[in-house]
């Protein structure tokens, strides 16, 4: 019983550690994100201006879809709350 325990301990640590990882590489891409729309600001030629709204649609999905992993992975992570009935009889009611 003991090592089950561990070993889910150690798996939601993981998860855990996962989604943080998940949440910073999100903030790299935000930073990048904005180099990209600052160069837009500076009124590139048709083509690269092309090249840049495509390489930020792309970067605004990839963050997207890392923060909804990122939620995901901390969900799995955390523990359930107790359900009602168990904390009633832990209250002893």
């Amino acid at each position: 019983m003991d090592i089950k325990v561990n070993e889910s301990n150690s798996s939601s640590e993981a998860l855990s550690r996962l989604s943080e990882n998940y949440y910073r590489q999100a903030d790299r891409l935000t930073e990048r994100l904005s180099e990209l729309r600052q160069r837009v600001k500076e009124k590139p030629p048709a083509d690269e201006l092309a090249q840049l709204e495509l390489r930020i649609y792309v970067l605004r999905q990839e963050i997207y879809e890392l923060r909804q992993t990122a939620l995901i992975l901390r969900r799995e992570a955390s523990p359930a709350p107790p359900s009602p009935s168990l904390s009633a009889r832990m209250r002893g009611a």
